[in-house]
C-alpha cells in the first residue's frame, strides 16, 4: 500500500472520490491500479490518454484531478485542454470548472482559480466537492476565515460524508486550532467506520494518525491526556477523561485571560491572533469573535471583519440587542468596503431586532442619503428625532435634506424673506446658494441665541417665521453679517491662544487651502465653518503659512517635520536663497547640509524645502549658521554683489593672509 502523508492526503481528497464503483470505466480501473501501487505518473498518463479519446467522461476526469498532486505539474496542460473540449460539449457540468480551479491554483493564479471555483458553485451549489475546492483555494490564497466558512458550509450540506468533516478538521489543524480539529477528525472517523468506501482502511489509518497528533498537541498545551476514543481504552489516569473533557473550557478561560492581558500592550496583530485562538476553543461563544472583528478592523482587514461580525450575530438569540449590535458593525464594515447593498441589508437586520435602534437608524439614513434618496433618508431622520428629539446630528441632516429638496425659486423666495434679495432679482446664483447654506449652518450652530447674548439690540437681525406648531427665529442677511463679525473677533482670539502670532493668524488657510480671512480681515464662510469644526472637535482644522495642503501621507510627514524644525530654531529659506548660499560661499551641498552649517532639506516627490538655523538661543545656532543667515539677509535686501575674494581671513579666526570665500576647494576654509 502506498504511504500517504498529511499533505498528499489533502490532495487525494480534493474532489469526489469515485473509487472502484460499479460504474467506473476500464481506464479508471487501470489508473486506480497504478495509483494504488504508488505509480501516480503512470495513473495520470492512463487517464489523460483515455480522456483524449473521450473528453466528456466526467468520472475519469474527476479521478484524474483527484490524484493530481497540488502545485505545478506537467499534466496540468493536457488536463486543461481536455476541460476546454469537454466543457464545450457539456457546458452545464460543474466538474470542468472545478478542474480549472485546481489547475490554476496549482499554477499560482489565485484570482483565476477563485473565479473558476465560483463558476462551478453557480452550476452546482449543493456539491461537497465545490465547497471543498473553494475552501482549499481560499486557504491557499491566505483568506483563512473564508476558507473555514466555506468548508463549514460543506459540512452543513453533506453532514453524512466523512470527507466534509475531514477537510474542515484539516483546516482547523493547519490553523493550530487543535480542539476543533480533533472534534471533526473524530466525527469523520465515526462516519468512515459505518461507510462503504473502498479505501476505508487507508483513510481510516490516515485520520487516526491526525487524531493522535491533535491529541498530543492538546496534551502538551494542557498537561492532560485526552481519552483514547480510538480504542475505547481508559486513559492512564482515571481522572484524565474528566480533565480532558473539561480541557477546552479551561483552555478558553486561560486564553481569554491572556487576551485581556495583551490589551495593555495595544498590539492589534497579537490581539487578533490570540482572539482567533480563543474563538477556536469555544466556537459557539460570540465574545472572542466579536472582539476579534474589532481588531481586524484596526488592521484594515475589513472583509474578514465582516465575516466575523456576521458569525457573531448568528450566535446571539434573534432578539438579543447584541445581535443588533453585530449587524450594525457588519453594516459599518461593509460601508468601508463601499458595498452599499450589504450595508443596507445589515442595518435593516438590526432594525428588525430593534426598530428604534438609533445607531442603525442613523447609519441607514446616512447611507440612504449618500445614494441621493433624500425623501427616504429624511423619513429615517424623522424617526430618529421622534425617539431622541435632542439628536443634533439628525436635526442637522434633516434640515440639510429639506434644503436640498427646495427648488431654486423656493430658495430665492427664502432669501428674499431674509432680506437678502430684492423683488427684481429673478435668478438664484451659485453665490446665493453658498450664502443661504452658510446662514442655515450658522443657525444650526446657535447663531440666533449667540446674537441675543452678544447684543440687546437685535432689530433687523433676527426675524420670526410661523411654522405649523411653533414660531421659528431666523437670521436676516444683516443678522448673519453681524454674527460673522462677532465670530471673526472670537476666531482671532482663539488662534492667538493657540500661540499663533497675529500676523500669521490672518494668513491661515483651511485644510483645503482656502483662506480663513478675507482681505478686509473678516472670516470667510469657509473660515467660519473650519473655526466651528475646530471648536467642536478640538482638532486642528487650519494650515499655518509654512504648511502644505495634505493630499497624501507624504504631505502629512512633510508638515510634521517642518513643524519640528521650526520648534528647534530653524526658519525656512527659499530654493533661490539656498542656491545663493551655494554661490556666495562656494560650498557644495554636502558641506552646507552638515554641521556646523546644518542646513536642513526636506524632499518629497513634489517639492524641496530648505531650513536654516536663525534662533540665537537654539543649539543649532553655530558661528557658521550665523554667517549663512547674514548672507540670506543680504540677498533679501537685494545685495547680491560677490567680490572675487570674500569671507573672513579664516572661518575659525586662525590667522590672516590670503582671503578666500567661506568654502575653499569644497571645504570650509580655516586658514590652512
Amino acid at each position: 500500500m502506498k504511504k500517504i502523508n498529511f499533505f498528499s492526503a489533502l490532495i487525494v481528497l480534493s474532489v469526489p472520490l469515485n473509487g472502484l464503483s460499479a460504474g467506473e470505466s476500464a481506464a479508471q480501473r487501470e489508473a486506480a491500479g497504478y495509483y494504488e501501487a504508488g505509480r501516480t505518473s503512470k495513473a495520470l498518463e492512463t487517464c489523460i490518454a483515455a480522456l483524449k479519446r473521450d473528453p466528456p467522461d466526467e468520472g475519469l476526469y474527476a479521478y484524474a484531478l483527484e490524484i493530481l498532486p497540488e502545485g505545478p505539474s506537467k499534466y496540468a496542460g493536457p488536463l486543461r485542454d481536455i476541460a476546454a473540449k469537454a466543457s464545450a460539449l457539456k457546458p452545464e457540468s460543474y466538474i470542468y470548472y472545478l478542474g480549472l480551479c485546481k489547475l490554476t491554483r496549482g499554477a499560482g493564479q489565485p484570482a483565476e482559480a477563485l473565479s473558476n471555483c465560483k463558476k462551478a458553485r453557480a452550476l452546482d451549489p449543493t456539491s461537497l466537492a465545490v465547497y471543498r475546492e473553494l475552501g482549499l483555494t481560499y486557504s491557499r490564497n491566505g483568506d483563512n476565515d473564508r476558507a473555514l466558512e466555506t468548508l463549514t458550509q460543506g459540512v452543513d450540506l453533506s453532514s453524512g460524508n466523512y470527507k466534509a468533516y475531514y477537510y474542515l478538521a484539516a483546516e482547523y489543524e493547519r490553523r493550530k486550532e487543535f480542539p476543533a480539529a480533533l472534534k471533526n477528525y473524530r466525527k469523520a472517523l465515526a462516519l468512515l467506520k459505518t461507510g462503504e468506501n473502498a479505501d476505508r482502511r487507508t483513510y481510516s489509518k490516515l485520520i487516526r494518525g491526525r487524531i493522535n497528533i491533535c491529541s498530543g498537541a492538546i496534551t502538551k498545551a494542557t498537561g492532560h491526556r485526552t481519552p483514547n476514543r480510538l480504542t475505547n481504552q481508559p486513559a492512564d489516569n482515571p481522572a484524565a477523561g474528566k480533565s480532558a473533557v473539561a480541557a477546552p473550557e479551561k483552555l478558553f478561560e486561560i486564553c481569554m485571560k491572556e487576551a485581556e492581558d495583551l490589551k495593555k500592550a495595544d498590539d492589534p496583530v497579537d490581539m487578533e491572533k490570540k482572539l482567533s485562538a480563543c474563538a477556536a476553543l469555544a466556537p459557539r461563544n460570540p465574545q472572542p469573535i466579536t472582539e476579534r472583528a474589532g481588531f481586524l478592523i484596526r488592521l484594515g482587514k475589513y472583509e474578514e471583519a465582516a465575516v466575523q461580525y456576521r458569525k457573531a450575530a448568528g450566535l446571539f438569540p434573534g432578539n438579543d440587542p447584541m445581535a443588533a449590535f453585530c449587524h450594525i458593525k457588519t453594516a459599518q464594515t461593509y460601508s468601508k468596503l463601499n458595498d452599499i447593498p450589504k450595508t443596507i441589508l445589515h442595518y435593516e437586520k438590526a432594525l428588525e431586532i430593534n426598530k428604534n435602534d438609533l445607531n442603525a437608524l442613523m447609519g441607514l439614513a446616512a447611507v440612504t442619503e449618500a445614494r441621493a434618496d433624500f425623501k427616504a433618508a429624511g423619513a429615517l431622520y424623522i424617526r430618529v428625532l421622534k425617539a431622541e428629539p435632542s439628536n443634533a446630528k439628525a436635526r442637522e441632516r434633516l434640515d440639510e435634506i429639506n434644503f436640498n429638496l427646495l427648488s431654486d425659486s423656493q430658495r430665492l423666495e427664502e432669501l428674499r424673506g431674509r432680506r437678502g434679495a430684492d423683488e427684481k432679482k429673478t435668478a438664484f446664483s451659485a453665490e446665493d446658494l453658498k450664502l443661504l447654506k452658510a446662514i442655515h449652518r450658522a443657525e444650526r450652530n446657535g447663531a440666533v441665541d449667540y446674537l441675543k447674548a452678544r447684543t440687546s439690540y437685535t432689530k433687523g437681525l433676527i426675524m420670526e417665521k410661523k411654522e405649523q406648531d411653533h414660531i421659528k427665529l431666523m437670521l436676516t442677511l444683516a443678522g448673519f453679517k453681524s454674527y460673522q463679525n462677532y465670530q471673526t473677533r472670537d476666531a482671532v482670539s482663539f488662534f492667538e491662544k493657540k500661540a499663533i502670532n497675529l500676523r500669521d493668524v490672518f494668513t491661515l488657510r483651511d485644510l483645503n487651502g482656502t483662506p480663513f480671512f478675507a482681505p478686509g480681515g473678516r472670516l470667510t464662510i469657509e473660515g467660519m465653518e473650519s473655526y466651528w469644526a475646530a471648536q467642536q472637535s478640538g482638532n486642528k482644522t487650519w494650515l499655518l503659512p509654512y504648511e502644505t495642503v495634505s493630499r497624501s501621507p507624504e504631505d502629512d510627514t512633510l508638515n510634521a517635520q517642518t513643524e519640528e524644525f521650526l520648534k528647534n530654531g530653524f526658519k525656512e529659506i527659499s530654493e533661490p536663497e539656498y542656491f545663493w548660499l551655494m554661490k556666495v560661499t562656494s560650498c557644495p551641498d554636502e558641506v552646507l547640509q552638515t554641521p556646523p552649517c546644518g542646513v536642513k532639506l526636506l524632499k518629497t516627490s513634489k517639492t524641496r524645502k530648505y531650513f536654516l538655523c536663525y534662533s540665537q538661543t537654539a543649539p543649532c545656532f553655530t558661528q557658521a549658521a550665523q554667517i549663512l543667515a547674514g548672507y540670506v539677509e543680504r540677498y533679501r535686501a537685494n545685495n547680491t554683489w560677490i567680490p572675487e575674494n570674500t569671507g573672513a581671513s579664516a572661518f575659525f579666526g586662525s590667522g590672516g593672509g590670503e582671503q578666500h570665500r567661506f568654502c575653499h576647494k569644497g571645504k570650509i576654509w580655516t586658514g590652512n
